[in-house]
């Protein structure tokens, strides 16, 4: 899928209301897929190559990953399917893998949550990792 073949399908698939804002990027190692970004505030984005072995093969996994409030979409042809979209989410942080049109592209999603975590909650929640980090740790015999 080219670049003007991939604006044509955003434009026929309802995208819910296109904005000025929105991003569509085909991800170079992987024509099939489609990424579609829409940033709700500034995007930090770095992307990455890495050489993965795998199957005593070499492959070069191109890795992008945005950070800041955004939403998220992704249409992905199959062979001889119609094409499928995942639905929009809203995430704070997402990552593409792209390894190739063999072995395809990956998405990790952080989801947005809209729920406020008080300093107790969080003193708690440290405090039970150490706790549990350390039991681990003496069972295996680490420490």
């Amino acid at each position: 899928m080219d670049r003007r073949e991939a604006a044509r399908l955003a434009q026929q698939m309802d995208l819910s209301k296109p904005t000025d804002r929105r991003i569509v990027e085909v991800v170079d190692t992987d024509p099939d897929t489609l990424v579609i970004i829409e940033p709700v505030e500034e995007l930090v984005v770095t992307v990455k190559e890495k050489k993965e072995y795998f199957s005593w093969t070499t492959m070069d996994t191109v890795i992008t990953r945005r950070k800041g409030l955004h939403w998220f979409s992704a249409i992905i042809k199959k062979p001889g399917e119609d094409h499928v979209r995942t639905p929009w989410t809203l995430v704070v942080e997402s990552v593409t893998c792209a390894s190739g049109p063999k072995q395809g592209c990956s998405f990790c999603l952080g989801e947005y949550k809209d729920v406020e975590v008080s300093e107790e909650e969080r003193a708690a929640n440290r405090e039970n990792i150490k706790r549990i980090a350390t039991e681990v740790m003496i069972r295996m015999g680490i420490w």
